[in-house]
């Protein structure tokens, strides 16, 4: 009986399953379920886990990795991170902070700064020194420890993103924020589910403008209808679909757990 002669090392030694079937035009039925839909539906890539017999082959139990040079194998999430997967501070804290109303305090900042920052034009003591019209003085070191204490996981989505890394999907940030995002990794680990790739401040590209995904698309090496964006604004969720991708638009953990279940991305349990 030939057999594989992969390497454990992730993302380093693999085969595709349709390469080790094709010969005989096996079904993967020796797999269990989840990775048999994985191999079947998406030309996932396989990695060593423990030996399964086939009768014909000694293959792997599948496991979706990714690779460097394999990156277009696999689905591609791409998450919006505030107000998405974590708590955003500008509505209430940073107001409270100000002693103002979130609309009396929309109409004193400079409309400019913001996105600068975001696309990593200035930095933080540029942007605080624009942040008001009138370039007023505060204490940027308070303001930046009360936005430090409110970053937190929105309710369920570790558990979310836990669900899909066992899926292992790839997963990438896709981010309007500045170098801020370093402090929501320090303090949360996000990294430790998805990966800090595409942050606005890195790319120098914003959503909605085209330019943004279409970098995504260019770095990835990807196709369009491969690659989801989970989303709470429509007009990100808009361009993401002008652009042939997927898009869901967040509301809650419940219902973006309901529609990832629906459409087999995520296991019900």
């Amino acid at each position: 009986m030939p057999r594989s002669t992969l390497n454990h090392a992730p993302g380093c030694a693999m085969t595709h399953w349709s390469q080790l079937v094709s010969s005989r035009g096996d079904s993967p039925s020796c797999l269990d379920d989840r990775c048999a839909r994985k191999v079947a539906g998406l030309g996932c890539l396989v990695i060593i886990e423990r030996w399964i017999e086939t009768g014909y082959f000694v293959v792997l139990r599948a496991s979706m990795v990714v690779s460097e040079n394999d990156m277009t194998r696999l689905p591609v999430i791409l998450f919006d991170v505030m107000d998405t997967l974590v708590y955003n501070p500008f509505r209430e804290e940073i107001p409270k902070f100000f002693g103002m109303s979130t609309g009396e305090l929309a109409r004193q900042k400079d409309p400019t700064a913001w996105p600068d920052f975001e696309l990593g034009r200035i930095d933080e003591s540029q942007y605080f020194h624009r942040y008001f019209r009138d370039r007023r003085a505060f204490d940027h070191q308070r303001l930046i420890q009360v936005i430090a204490d409110a970053y937190r996981w929105l309710d369920g989505a570790e558990q979310v993103l836990s669900k899909l890394r066992d899926e292992s999907f790839q997963m990438h940030a896709f981010s309007n924020y500045p170098a801020w995002y370093q402090t929501i990794e320090d303090r949360l680990g996000l990294s430790n589910y998805v990966r800090w790739t595409f942050v606005s401040c890195l790319t120098g590209a914003r959503k909605p403008a085209a330019a943004a995904y279409q970098y995504v698309l260019e770095t990835l090496g990807t196709s369009p209808d491969s690659c989801l964006l989970i989303d709470d604004r429509d007009d990100n969720c808009v361009a993401a679909v002008a652009q042939g991708m997927q898009a869901i638009r967040f509301q809650d953990m419940s219902q973006l757990s309901e529609e990832l279940q629906r459409r087999g991305i995520m296991p019900s349990s």
